[in-house]
């Protein structure tokens, strides 16, 4: 049973690469970004551009990210002429953590949520051990995320 309208993913290695060369640029800080999409069927996502952004986080932009909102207003007009491409999500590291949310991603989550009206991914970069980039999407529910599985 699918818990999202959505789940399968497609991410071609060349942005997987860009992702892993911004959290490496921005270490210790993390990293963030706009990831740009478009729907290459009824329920897959595709990414087609990483769009690295300044972290503008107040404190603690070593645990902490914040996109620059002009990266994003600059992104969203780029798209308003385009007719299939989308703000699809967001990307950050944990510079020294896992892969994986958290609760401070999860309360962040939630207020994207309520403009997102399509699939929306966020992917944690991690540079520990094997590390390396993770995909998630918020449960309707907003009490976790779920993994989506990129291809």
């Amino acid at each position: 049973m699918l818990e999202t309208p959505c789940q399968a993913l497609s991410v071609q290695p060349v942005h997987l690469h860009a992702l892993i060369a911004e959290a490496r640029r921005c270490f210790p800080h993390e990293c963030c970004g706009i990831l740009v999409g478009r729907m290459q069927s009824q329920c897959t996502l595709e990414i087609v551009r990483v769009v690295p952004a300044k972290n503008v986080a107040a404190s603690r932009p070593d645990e902490r990210y914040e996109i620059d909102p002009r990266a994003l207003l600059h992104v969203e007009s780029e798209l308003r002429n385009t007719t299939d491409e989308f703000v699809a999500g967001y990307f950050h590291s944990h510079p020294r953590g896992a892969n994986a949310p958290s609760s401070i991603d999860l309360n962040d989550a939630r207020g994207v949520f309520d403009f997102a009206r399509r699939f929306f991914v966020y992917a944690i970069v991690s540079l520990q051990g094997d590390g390396g980039v993770r995909w998630w999407n918020l449960a309707p529910t907003l009490d976790r995320f779920v993994q989506v599985l990129s291809g």
